[in-house]
């Protein structure tokens, strides 16, 4: 007569067949959910990069400068608001996101979060982390301005006079703009997606790291998170957006004009030497 139920070796073989499944399934799951938000962050790109560019071609070829201060022709404070029309205090007014909310209709999840939960979750403040926590960071130092205090530099007469065009502020000013990031995707943390803007790995000089590392701080690669098996989402002056690694991004010719125009993909900003007649 035979024994009902199952043996221990039985019992032992079963659970190691499904603890072999788990661990098939867990990582395609996880590269799943990986490629869908890739997916997500390209589409966000473009559409990010299309609102920039109306509103650069609704305000005569004036590009928008990435964060807001004095001097800033494309900041006026007081006239930024929310999508229910209150209007919004400094600094969240002064960064880019809200300042062109109204150009991707406000859909601040979709187009600047993508998944990016810790952004939303606390709503009391939403419109300074929306400001602050955008997926994609922009190029503030070489591409519109950055006339915050922390600036690497605010774009003025002073200073095109002491390097020259570091800057562009306008369309027709970029050499090669197919090439030139506007934004990319980025971190502040190592435990928080997203950060308002990225920076270049020159300025006066060197600045990023030798090699991108995850577990390093994002001032590592300059806010820039090659969150997608070492490649970062970007999108560029010409409105396409792409994926680049490290090497790739190490270049300069992606983020400054000067450097595009000299072929110096380790270009840092120099001086400007006047020879006195």
């Amino acid at each position: 007569m035979r024994r009902a139920g199952f043996t221990l070796v039985e019992i032992i073989s079963a659970v190691a067949i499904m603890a072999v499944l788990i661990a098939l399934l867990v990582p395609a799951s996880t590269d799943y959910i990986r490629e869908g938000r890739k997916a997500k962050e390209i589409s966000a790109a473009r559409k990010l990069v299309a609102a920039y560019l109306t509103y650069a071609s609704d305000h005569d070829g004036q590009l928008m400068s990435g964060y807001g201060g004095s001097g800033d022709p494309t900041y006026q404070p007081g006239s930024v608001t929310d999508a229910m029309g209150a209007p919004l205090s400094f600094p969240a007014d002064a960064r880019y996101p809200w300042r062109l909310a109204s150009y991707f209709d406000y859909d601040m999840e979709a187009i600047l979060f993508n998944g990016n939960e810790n952004a939303l979750k606390d709503q009391v403040d939403f419109h300074y982390a929306a400001s602050v926590s955008s997926n994609l960071g922009m190029n503030v130092t070489f591409v519109g301005g950055d006339y915050g205090g922390s600036s690497d530099l605010a774009p003025s007469e002073r200073a095109f006079r002491t390097f020259g065009q570091f800057c562009i502020q306008r369309l027709g000013q970029a050499e090669r703009p197919s090439e030139l990031i506007v934004f990319a995707s980025a971190r502040r943390t190592v435990k928080d997606v997203g950060f308002f803007k990225v920076l270049s790995p020159y300025f006066t000089g060197r600045r990023w790291a030798g090699s991108w590392d995850p577990n390093s701080a994002p001032e590592a690669t300059g806010y820039v998170d090659f969150r997608y098996k070492g490649k970062a989402v970007t999108a560029m002056l010409d409105g396409h957006a792409e994926l680049l690694g490290f090497d790739e991004l190490d270049d300069m010719r992606h983020w400054s004009d000067q450097a595009e125009q000299n072929n110096n993909p380790n270009y840092s900003l120099q001086k400007v030497i006047t020879i006195q007649q």
